[in-house]
């Protein structure tokens, strides 16, 4: 499946990575104002396929906004990966 995203969602993904990268300590990442979800999928992308310590939390205020996030993590991030390792709130 194909997410349009621009550079200004992958810019702060890459400025997190560049950051943990000296640690191997386990990490929790917040993605507040998260909706429609870009940085959030591209950090699952990155975090939950290499390290299993990290857990990424997603905010979202605004009921609509909310709704599709949830709807790009439900369609964009597979069934496989372990929803104790993603957090929805609203």
């Amino acid at each position: 499946m194909y997410y349009p995203l621009d550079l200004a969602s992958a810019m702060p993904v890459l400025a997190i990575l560049e950051a943990t990268t000296r640690t191997q300590q386990p990490r929790v990442i917040l993605d507040a104002c998260a909706a429609p979800g870009g940085k959030f999928l591209v950090m699952a992308g990155v975090f939950l396929s290499s390290a299993a310590d990290t857990k990424l939390v997603a905010m979202e205020n605004d009921a609509f906004r909310l709704s599709r996030l949830k709807q790009n993590v439900r369609l964009y991030i597979p069934q496989e990966v372990s929803k104790s390792q993603l957090q929805v709130l609203g």
